[in-house]
């Protein structure tokens, strides 16, 4: 089951990326400056979260009490305080693997 669940997640975090990289050819059609640069931030967070690097990716998410993950290892969390462990329980096994 554990296998299943992390062929699982691997497959989620790498279309992820395979959007990232889509999104990032084409640029041309985001003409807000505030948006394109926030995408290339969204995007740098997200190949370091892959890496085990959550730091990036957690600047660029809500801290709001309302804030929730639905994680692609089955948890979810509502709240700052939960979503920010459970984001760093997630980029420590990543950099286990």
């Amino acid at each position: 089951m554990i296998w299943k669940q992390t062929v699982s997640s691997a497959l989620v975090l790498g279309m992820s990326l395979l959007a990232a990289d889509a999104a990032a050819s084409d640029r041309s059609v985001v003409k807000d400056p505030s948006l394109r640069q926030f995408l290339e931030s969204f995007e740098e967070g997200t190949r370091r979260f892959m890496n085990g690097d959550t730091a990036l990716w957690m600047d660029n998410i809500s801290h709001r009490d309302d804030v929730m993950i639905m994680g692609a290892w089955g948890a979810h969390e509502k709240g700052w305080p939960e979503v920010q462990a459970r984001y760093q329980w997630a980029g420590a096994a990543l950099r286990r693997r």
